[in-house]
């Protein structure tokens, strides 16, 4: 585990009272190092639960199994989320196992792939130049966005990027692929498993950050016996600290207070405090009422900023049929899907495979019903692993644009809005501190809304002390 280390925060003065909207791992991230250096903290959450999209799953399944619902994997570089499973004395374990192979399908085709890193454009049924056929996955992404990684800069920055990078904002990834000459089959194995670049409205800057912070990765990880145990570890500390089944709905800044009006228990209630940090993420926040109103940036931030779609559906299989055939459980499909066996780790011959849908393909199974998902997702798994009609002991389908409280998986930035909305994203707002991985730069990763927690914890911290 890497030896990157956080520095403790240092109180001055007298503690502030503070009250943090939202206990995912943003919110408790803050709550965590503010109570540690002794600040007066409350975290008003709308579940009955901490975690927020940290959701691992163990029931309806037999046998002791889990799967998560949300955050599943950790790439190696993302220090800020080692460091805490370290600090709590969690386990990790590879996320991707090392035996047996994975499966690709493509155009209605299984192809075999015993190292991801090695298979080439050769092995699918598209038509490629001799140069196309002998470059890999990653090949593809690295020659057309080489010329942009020469110049990248500090991709954490929330202000990045270089001026020279900015224009890139303004253009869809699929329109970028195009204008760079490439072929259309090339240009449809750049989102191949994952999302659709000719339907999926992805600015080329976001995608570009996200390709250089994948570049500094060799490994995903993931938490041994769930990733629930995180927040779970934040929250044992903080205790009666966090009141559960609390919806805000209001939030009034005074000269020298935060206002905060919620519903909990049929009730409605007040609380007051020198300051404010909001982890709700913009897909909800903008349907509440913030007076006086947030300066003109920030609320077209709030109101504006996209959100990705993301749905999994779950089947328990009584056996591991696959395994008999020499795969893993995990695969891509150009549907597009992932395909994770992510009980893999566990010795036993029950287990639970995963349908995991992005973008445009994750709407387009949101709006089925539950029996329409479970049929489809059933359809398509058996093409890429005949045998799961047999062994199927049932699913069931999760779909985070259903979620009231999220409204969507997380941020994922349109064109103009990596220039435009996220620079302001953080900013505070008189008392009104934001965090959440949608004010980061890393969108979708535990890692963003554990930094940007700190972050706002330490502006807070960091401020004139109030006088007495």
């Amino acid at each position: 585990m890497s030896d990157f280390t956080i520095k403790p925060l240092i109180r001055k003065g007298k503690p502030k009272q503070v009250l943090i909207l939202g206990a995912g791992i943003a919110g408790l991230t803050a709550a965590y190092e503010l109570d540690r250096v002794g600040h007066h903290v409350t975290v008003l959450e709308a579940r009955r639960r901490s975690g927020g999209r940290i959701k691992t799953l163990r029931e309806p399944f037999a046998d002791g199994l889990y799967v998560e619902s949300g955050a599943a994997r950790i790439p190696n570089n993302h220090h800020w989320t080692l460091h805490y499973i370290k600090h709590f004395g969690l386990q990790i374990s590879p996320f991707y196992p090392h035996e047996r192979d994975f499966i690709h399908y493509c155009q209605g085709k299984a192809i075999r792939i015993e190292d991801e890193k090695k298979v080439t454009l050769a092995q699918y049924p598209l038509d490629f130049t001799p140069e196309e056929k002998a470059m890999t996955l990653k090949d593809i992404w690295q020659k057309v966005f080489s010329p942009l990684l020469m110049e990248i800069g500090d991709a954490s920055l929330l202000d990045w990027p270089p001026e020279p990078l900015r224009k890139y904002d303004q253009m869809t990834v699929g329109e970028f692929l195009s204008s760079q000459g490439i072929s259309p089959n090339v240009a449809k194995m750049f989102g191949f498993g994952h999302m659709d670049f000719s339907k999926d409205r992805v600015s080329t800057l976001e995608m570009l950050r996200l390709l250089a912070f994948g570049l500094k990765e060799n490994q995903k990880v993931k938490i041994v016996g769930g990733f629930e145990q995180l927040p779970n570890a934040f929250a044992e500390h903080l205790k009666d600290k966090i009141c559960y089944g609390a919806q805000v709905f209001r939030v009034l800044q005074e000269p020298f207070s935060v206002n905060v009006f919620y519903h909990q228990g049929g009730l409605e209630q007040k609380i007051s405090s020198d300051y404010v940090i909001c982890t709700i993420p913009f897909s909800v926040l903008r349907k509440m009422k913030i007076a006086p109103g947030l300066s003109k940036a920030k609320n077209r931030a709030i109101q504006e900023m996209s959100y990705m779609s993301a749905s999994r559906v779950f089947f328990q299989v009584r056996k591991r049929y696959w395994l008999e055939q020499g795969f893993n459980g995990f695969g891509l499909a150009d549907y597009p899907t992932e395909l994770w066996h992510s009980t893999f780790d566990i010795p036993q011959q029950r287990g639970i495979l995963v349908y995991y849908l992005k973008g445009e393909s994750s709407r387009r199974i949101t709006a089925m019903t539950e029996s329409e998902r479970i049929n489809d997702a059933q359809k398509q798994l058996n093409s890429m692993l005949p045998g799961l009609t047999d062994y199927n002991e049932g699913g069931f389908s999760f779909c985070w644009d259903e979620d009231e409280y999220t409204q969507g998986a997380h941020s994922f930035l349109n064109p103009g809005e990596v220039t435009q909305l996220l620079p302001h994203s953080a900013n505070p707002e008189g008392r009104i501190h934001f965090a959440g991985e949608h004010t980061s730069a890393w969108h979708g990763w535990i890692q963003g809304g554990i930094e940007s927690g700190y972050r706002a914890a330490k502006e807070i911290n960091d401020l004139t002390p109030i006088s007495s």
